[in-house]
């Protein structure tokens, strides 16, 4: 026997993110709903505190900042839920300013080093509770080099780094271009006289601190769960429940968008014919029943993700037109 679940599988957190804020209220706290064309709040109604809900039609790639890579994820979780050294101000996209920084940087007359100082009274969100230090900075990068984490930018924005490929392959501990020689302070040597270009890369999600003694225990899996236990040290942090589930909201449409798409010249013929063609009925996709269920079991098991196999999948009722054929577009 097999369970029927609908073929427009969802994810959740499509249908909205939800995120507290870190900060406390005097006027008891309350919410706030952003999505594509909301208006701005009124003068006088911003307060401190509350929960934000984002409705998009988008989701993000992932929600380990990390890992995340796309313009949604960056714009609707990261730049919310985690801080970074340096950052622009919404009013003014051109100009860097310091964030977790006490101070711009100072470069050194090679171009080949960045001293950076940290604001004392950062701090992470609960269970971590603790001012952020120049090792969560070094910890944060260094991740992204990792396999469990495999970030997709870290490999060309930090290469830059002295020591960052023996890092990468294993061959050192640490990045030798990342010094902490106090809480407060964090020195970024280059390989090449680039930094003041590197400065730019520090207003990254990358760059956003993970505290190492709470995180290491998501990062040794692969890939690491991090995202879905993460500390915040920006404005809003996630609500996550015990369990790592985001939302809690059902899950309803999966919608995909294809980026960077083109239609040849000697594919028109191919594209009329798709056009004039009516959709058929939604298939089933029926899972095995040694895939546990939380619905029943009311146990969370993530676990499952990489158990499954093909076999465990079937799609029932599907149909399909006549394939298409196009020339190879040279």
């Amino acid at each position: 026997m097999k369970r029927s679940r609908t073929a427009v599988a969802a994810l959740a957190l499509l249908a909205g993110l939800l995120v507290a804020g870190c900060g406390g209220s005097s006027s008891g706290g309350g919410s706030a709903v952003a999505g594509l064309g909301a208006k701005a709040p009124a003068a006088g109604s911003q307060h401190r505190g509350g929960t934000l809900t984002v409705l998009s039609n988008e989701d993000v790639d992932n929600v380990d900042p990390g890992i995340s890579w796309d313009v949604p994820s960056w714009g609707l979780l990261t730049f919310v839920t985690q801080r970074q050294l340096l950052q622009y101000k919404p009013s003014d996209p051109t100009h860097l300013v310091p964030d977790i920084a006490a101070a711009m940087p100072t470069i050194s007359a090679d171009n080949r080093q960045i001293t950076v100082k940290l604001k004392p009274d950062v701090e992470f969100s609960p269970p971590v509770s603790r001012p952020v230090t120049s090792a969560d900075i070094r910890y944060a990068i260094e991740r992204g080099f990792t396999r469990n984490v495999a970030s997709g930018y870290a490999p060309t924005d930090f290469i830059a780094l002295k020591g960052a490929p023996a890092f990468m392959n294993g061959k050192a501990a640490h990045i030798a271009g990342i010094e902490t020689p106090s809480p407060t302070t964090i020195v970024f040597k280059l390989s090449t006289p680039t930094a003041g270009n590197f400065v730019g890369v520090l207003t990254e999600p990358l760059a956003s601190p993970v505290p190492a003694e709470y995180a290491r225990r998501f990062d040794a899996q692969n890939p690491s769960t991090y995202g879905t236990h993460q500390v915040a040290t920006g404005p809003y942090m996630i609500a996550n429940d015990s369990s790592g589930t985001l939302t809690g909201y059902t899950p309803k449409w999966f919608t995909y968008f294809i980026g960077d798409a083109h239609i040849y010249e000697n594919h028109l013929d191919m594209l009329r014919e798709q056009l004039t063609r009516e959709p058929l009925p939604a298939p089933r996709l029926e899972l095995s029943d040694r895939i546990p269920d939380r619905a029943v079991t009311g146990r969370y098991e993530p676990e499952w993700l990489e158990r499954v196999e093909p076999a465990d999948f079937s799609l029932v009722g599907y149909r399909h037109h006549p394939p298409l054929t196009a020339p190879m577009a040279v």
